[in-house]
């Protein structure tokens, strides 16, 4: 069943104006007729079943029944993840929002591939945005994470949980695993690097910030897949 996210608050019987692109996905892509049942959830993460009343002029929902459903995370999950090249950062954005994070915030590392203009390239936090929306909505989440604006070194501290860890690949065969660390806080920033990687130097700086280094597992992970298995060795402790 289709879902879609409305920005403000519903009740059980409710009738609301769909949006212009809701109503056209309605309309033009997926050919639904009045009476057709969807799903809509709040801006505070409650979920319903509307039927779908179409006019000449606009598209309208009721709200016929209230699902008490929750689909997300106990824990709050922040990645701050290294930019990394063209699709990859889209499949990241995707999977991330599929296995639960809660906050997304695109980091320039000093290894970075990718260059990063906010003066030119504001259109793409937009793109993402609008990415991790439709991820939300096919994988039935109760909210839509936020994407931060892109950040350096000089402003990780602003996105500090009660726990911060950092993925470390020299940390892959050592002790210091994410899957051995005893206990989760109820939010945690998870930062995570591009192709080629943090440098020592790096390490020691997001050390000094509170980033605890861990390892992923024993392999060695492309940049788009750590934040997938990250976001479900957390998952899987809670």
């Amino acid at each position: 069943m289709q879902q879609y996210f409305h920005d403000a608050i519903l009740r059980l019987g409710d009738r609301i104006r769909l949006d212009d692109e809701t109503e056209h996905h309605q309309r033009k892509v997926l050919r639904s007729q009045t009476g057709q049942l969807f799903r809509i959830v709040d801006r505070e993460g409650s979920v319903f079943i509307a039927s779908l009343d179409l006019k000449e002029q606009a598209a309208y929902a009721d709200l016929v029944e209230f699902r008490d459903e929750n689909a997300e995370m106990t824990v709050k999950v922040t990645v701050i993840q290294s930019l990394i090249k063209g699709d990859k950062w889209d499949i990241f954005l995707q999977k991330a929002t599929e296995c639960g994070v809660f906050r997304i915030v695109p980091f320039i590392s000093s290894r970075n591939v990718v260059k990063y203009d906010a003066k030119t390239d504001g259109k793409k936090l937009e793109r993402w945005r609008k990415i991790v929306r439709e991820a939300a909505e096919q994988s039935r989440r109760n909210l839509v994470p936020e994407v931060c604006d892109v950040i350096d070194a000089t402003r990780l501290k602003d996105y500090l949980s009660e726990q911060n860890l950092v993925a470390y690949e020299l940390e892959s065969g050592g002790n210091a695993q994410l899957k051995d660390v005893e206990t989760l806080r109820s939010n945690v920033s998870i930062l995570i690097g591009s192709e080629g990687g943090f440098t020592a130097q790096e390490i020691e700086k997001f050390q000094r910030l509170g980033f605890e280094p861990v390892g992923l597992g024993k392999r060695i992970l492309r940049a788009e897949t750590a934040a997938i298995v990250a976001l479900t060795l957390i998952e899987s402790k809670t």
